[in-house]
């Protein structure tokens, strides 16, 4: 897993580049920079999943939860296996995806 140093929020929404395996072991690092991005303002959230090399059930369950806790967009394209993932157990018409970078001025 690899996060930046810090992740970012400009105006209200909170940027979230991500690169490696989503799964149970970054999960909670994820999850944790998240929810640092939602008390400092962000009401969006743009998680950048360009670069994720794996991801698992775990990885569906955060995704669910980061929208249920306000708008989620996944900055794609979103790599073959996630979409995959997603579209195998039904969720992905649940998540607005970014596939140009409409949201990487927003």
């Amino acid at each position: 897993m690899s996060l930046p140093a810090s992740a970012s929020s400009t105006t209200d929404v909170g940027r979230l580049p991500f690169s490696g395996e989503l799964d149970m072991d970054s999960v909670p690092g994820v999850s944790a920079r998240a929810a640092e991005l939602r008390a400092a303002g962000a009401t969006r959230l743009v998680l950048d999943v360009r670069h994720t090399t794996f991801a698992d059930s775990t990885a569906v369950n955060l995704l669910l939860q980061l929208r249920q806790n306000g708008p989620l967009t996944l900055r794609g394209p979103l790599p073959d296996q996630l979409f995959r993932l997603l579209e195998l157990t039904g969720t992905l018409p649940l998540f607005e995806i970014d596939e140009d970078g409409s949201t990487d001025d927003a």
